[in-house]
């Protein structure tokens, strides 16, 4: 249904609904309340859809240097999934423009993977060239020293698990990236696997740990990055409560990760990030200031008070938020009170994640295609394992729910800056695939850093990289 005629609907609805002489006031709240959420995301016009698709075949024509048919043309997920994004009026500036900057349309283009995949993690996948010309390096080095059992068993030593994880240690081969954080964990184990505990905490003890794995640029990122005041002050401004939920055992989350430039490669990508896509959006200039410091964004209005679900959600990529606008306080005269609060309204979004899809494989583009993308991004409610209820009354977090937070007006629109930055690249992620190229991402894939175990700060899903205690007992006994 296009976004007229649901209004339509809902018009007469409400009509009908007032004819009704024995309506009360908190009867009608009720209703639209519950009109409101349901069309908490309104689908796309067809019209709208049809200019869309013209527009971005004719943008993928252009790129392909116009060798295939504007009928035949074919895009990259990630590449849909922005353009399906961005406002109808941008994208047409984007087409009619598109000419004179072909080259740079097409950087950005082949750089959103890395972007999104930076912002919503802060993990730093390697430039694709940068990747194939290792991949040559790595085909061209010496065979011994990728195959240290080999040389063992020419000894005369047979080759066990022990002696292959030793000896990759020996040659400097543990991976400098995210998979690598889960083996330092606390390692404990009850039953059949008892009797080999001691033995593996003595091998969990001598792991190097992600400090001398990584580069570091900094000493403990972890206590230098992290603003304590403003997290009590964030704390203090949502009522010490998850502002979802109302749960007072809460965790405070950034809404841009503290982590998102704390190495000179990360910096670099989020500088170029603004003009590569935030500008299409029309907040970079404000969106760059927020980040013209590796910690200017460790502020309370970059942050949010959430449970520990929703926060671990929230970093998988599960949920995202959408500002819905900033309500200022008003004079008598209908002006606006630079020095009182505004109230920022949020509205909370399940995401339907596409695991089927890689986010750079290129599908034909169609109206049927893009409906598929576009229309099915979002879900009513939870996926089963993750629902979650309010605490006064039980009732579960939904597509469509909101909440208002108040705090100061500078502060409410650098915070729907971030929000918008979080939108956007958690919606390309979650629509094109992304989330799968992340999931089945090599240790080598990513540049190194010094964020730190990300599992513990909430980077990366535990339900994905949660380690298998029991095989790896077996695998080292």
């Amino acid at each position: 249904m296009s976004t007229a005629a649901n209004q339509d609907k809902i018009a007469r609805l409400v009509a009908d609904y007032l004819e009704d002489p024995s309506c009360s006031r908190d009867e009608l709240v009720q209703f639209l309340s519950s009109r409101y959420i349901l069309n908490a995301h309104v689908p796309m016009a067809d019209e709208e859809l049809e200019e869309r698709l013209e527009h971005m075949k004719n943008i993928q024509r252009l790129l392909n240097n116009n060798q295939a048919d504007v009928g035949d043309a074919e895009m990259t997920r990630i590449a849909a999934s922005f353009c399906l994004l961005l406002p109808l009026a941008k994208l047409q500036e984007l087409r009619n423009g598109i000419q004179d900057r072909l080259g740079d349309v097409e950087t950005a283009f082949k750089n959103l993977l890395q972007t999104v995949t930076l912002y919503r993690t802060c993990k730093l996948l390697k430039n694709p060239d940068e990747k194939e010309e290792a991949e040559k390096s790595l085909e061209g080095g010496s065979s011994k020293e990728l195959e240290p059992t080999k040389a063992l068993e020419e000894q005369g030593e047979p080759p066990t698990p022990q002696t292959k994880w030793k000896n990759k240690r020996k040659l400097g081969s543990v991976d400098e990236s995210i998979h690598s954080s889960q083996i330092s964990k606390k390692v404990t184990s009850s039953g059949p696997t008892s009797g080999r505990s001691s033995s593996a905490k003595a091998h969990a003890s001598n792991l190097p740990s992600i400090e001398s794995m990584a580069a570091p640029l900094r000493e403990n990122p972890g206590g230098k990055w992290r603003n304590e005041k403003q997290k009590k002050d964030c704390l203090k401004r949502d009522n010490e409560k998850c502002i979802f939920t109302h749960c007072k055992i809460v965790e405070v989350c950034h809404i841009l990760g503290w982590a998102l430039q704390n190495t000179g490669q990360k910096i670099d990508r989020v500088r170029k990030s603004m003009e590569e896509l935030f500008a299409y959006f029309g907040y970079e200039k404000k969106l760059k200031e927020l980040l013209r410091k590796p910690t200017s964004s460790d502020k309370s209005w970059n942050m949010l008070t959430l449970n520990r679900l929703l926060h671990s959600l929230w970093g998988d990529g599960q949920i995202a938020l959408q500002c819905m606008g900033i309500t200022p306080t008003l004079d008598e005269k209908g002006r606006i009170l630079d020095s009182s609060p505004a109230t920022i309204t949020l509205r909370f979004f399940w995401l339907n994640v596409k695991k089927d899809w890689r986010a750079n494989d290129k599908f034909k583009l169609s109206y049927d295609t893009l409906s598929e993308m576009y229309e099915g991004r979002f879900l009513q409610e939870a996926l089963p394992g993750n629902q979650i209820s309010r605490d006064e009354d039980c009732r579960r977090v939904v597509t469509g729910n909101e909440v208002d937070i108040t705090l100061p007006l500078d502060d409410a629109q650098s915070m729907q800056v971030v929000i918008n930055a979080q939108w956007h690249c958690l919606n390309i992620w979650a629509m094109s695939g992304a989330a799968t190229d992340f999931a089945l991402a090599k240790p080598e894939d990513f540049e190194p850093d010094d964020c730190g175990d990300l599992l513990e700060v909430g980077v990366l899903p535990t339900s994905e990289y949660r380690m298998d205690i029991d095989q790896w007992l077996q695998d080292s006994s």
